[in-house]
């Protein structure tokens, strides 16, 4: 079965990610998730959520700690895409953040419109990939510079640091925690229907990218560059190994 599933609720659209694990960023979870976003593409809004461990833990490491630089910028790029058209979706998206999001999960999450996660001070939400020797793309950067409180920018880039959920909260990472953790899909869904209903089209996609088009279009712009720039980077830390 795929780990990424979708399905209607009413007016809304949801997504879930569920690899019974850590939801990573495998190249078929991102495959899945691409054809589950085209199926979405009519409804009122759309939810992405995680299973109960873990909204997603980033790429797979199977794939980014290989040594196989082709392999691993390919990841970090159908990656990128993907930020890109959760950031630029023409309708509302919602993150039900049900565990922990780190690296790629975490970027998923800034680019999403509205983000929800659970109260447990055990989970984990950030961009830790300098912690374990990565440097992040420039849609990472630019989401993270887009979304997160400046005075946080530094800490959560360079620094690596993590946060539990409340904490993420005043970074920019996520809007509010639920009530409860077994809450927050459902408390995602309410407030998903209540957008559907409210945000009207095509004022609410012309006024999203008024707010988003020149970040996006400065990621697009980069990628190519960026992403020529890592494939040399990991061929090099290959060859040096």
């Amino acid at each position: 079965m795929s780990s990424v599933t979708y399905r209607k609720d009413g007016d809304v659209g949801v997504i879930t990610m569920d690899d019974g694990k850590m939801n990573s960023f495998s190249f078929a979870h991102m495959d899945a998730l691409s054809a589950c976003l085209d199926e979405a593409a009519g409804d009122g809004a759309v939810v992405l959520a995680g299973n109960d461990r873990c909204f997603s833990a980033g790429f797979d490491l199977g794939v980014m700690m290989a040594g196989d630089a082709a392999e691993t910028t390919r990841m970090i790029e159908q990656g990128c895409e993907i930020f890109l058209r959760l950031f630029e979706f023409r309708r509302p998206v919602l993150a039900a953040s049900t565990g922990h999001a780190l690296a790629a999960g975490a970027i998923a999450l800034l680019a999403c419109d509205v983000r929800v996660g659970a109260p447990n001070p055990k989970h984990k939400v950030g961009l830790n990939e300098v912690r374990i020797g990565l440097s992040l793309p420039i849609a990472g950067v630019e989401l993270a510079r887009h979304r997160l409180a400046p005075t946080h920018l530094s800490r959560v880039l360079c620094q690596a640091e993590v946060f539990a959920p409340q904490q993420a909260v005043a970074v920019g990472f996520l809007d509010r925690v639920a009530a409860s953790e077994e809450a927050v899909l459902a408390e995602t869904l309410e407030q998903a229907h209540e957008l559907a209903e409210a945000l009207k089209s095509p004022a609410f996609e012309e006024c999203k990218m008024k707010e988003r088009g020149a970040v996006a279009a400065h990621i697009r712009d980069t990628l190519a560059a960026d992403m020529e720039h890592y494939r040399r980077v990991l061929q090099s830390a290959s060859i040096g190994r």
